[in-house]
């Protein structure tokens, strides 16, 4: 089993069984979320016993919140979205960047574990009672970064409905291809999820974002009428 960092100052090479747990319990939550999880399925898959649990977490929901806590770490060491499209002028270029990053971090089949990414797809879809403030402002703090970056291309006649709709719309396409893969997979047979063929569907997806946006700004500085406005007006 591969070592993770879980912030401890432990040296060996192998993983201990406080990191075995989180391990364990990371692949176990992101296949069956919270409440299906059980502890006997995580401490068998980790080697441990229930007492192991109760030692180094006190309980499933302590145990859950460190796995979650470990998976924001990583993914946002592998791919920090806070910073995706720095030092690129055009916010195009920046979009371009978030968004093959978006689907990297979600996708990308390599050698490390997938279940950190699983498991906070998952939370978005199914928030738990435990999610962790810490885990909320970072996925703030990324997201609100995509909301600047739409700005940019939609100019300042925007508002801040739109900019949210238009951020939800970009990371929705990226987490259908995470939760429908097996569908999509047999739909097309073809389809791969290799690191070409990601960086490949980022640019599709970049590309008729981009289009779409410079179509709405042109409506916005002509002052053309915009449906949803009167629509989200009704709330």
């Amino acid at each position: 089993m591969a070592r993770i960092n879980t912030g401890s100052n432990i040296v060996s090479d192998e993983p201990s069984t406080r990191e075995r747990l989180i391990a364990a319990a990371g692949e176990v939550f992101s296949q069956r979320g919270y409440d299906g999880a059980t502890v006997r399925e995580i401490v068998q898959k980790a080697g441990a016993n229930l007492a192991a649990i109760n030692y180094h977490f006190g309980d499933k929901a302590s145990l859950y919140r460190e796995a979650l806590i470990y998976a924001h770490r990583e993914t946002n060491a592998r791919y920090p979205l806070a910073t995706a499209g720095e030092g690129l002028e055009l916010p195009e270029d920046q979009l371009r960047e978030y968004v093959r990053m978006w689907l990297l971090r979600l996708l990308e089949d390599s050698s490390r574990p997938m279940w950190p990414m699983r498991l906070l797809a998952r939370e978005l879809l199914e928030p738990s009672p435990v999610l962790d403030s810490t885990i909320l402002s970072g996925i703030s703090v990324n997201f609100r970064r995509l909301v600047e970056i739409c700005r940019g291309i939609l100019g300042p006649s925007a508002n801040e409905d739109e900019l949210t709709h238009c951020t939800l719309c970009i990371l929705a396409q990226g987490l259908g291809y995470l939760n429908h893969h097996q569908i999509i997979l047999k739909l097309m047979p073809q389809m791969k999820y290799d690191r070409d063929a990601l960086v490949g569907v980022a640019a599709y997806i970049a590309e008729t974002q981009i289009a779409g946006l410079k179509h709405i700004r042109g409506k916005l500085e002509r002052g053309e009428s915009l449906p949803w406005r009167e629509q989200m007006s009704r709330r």
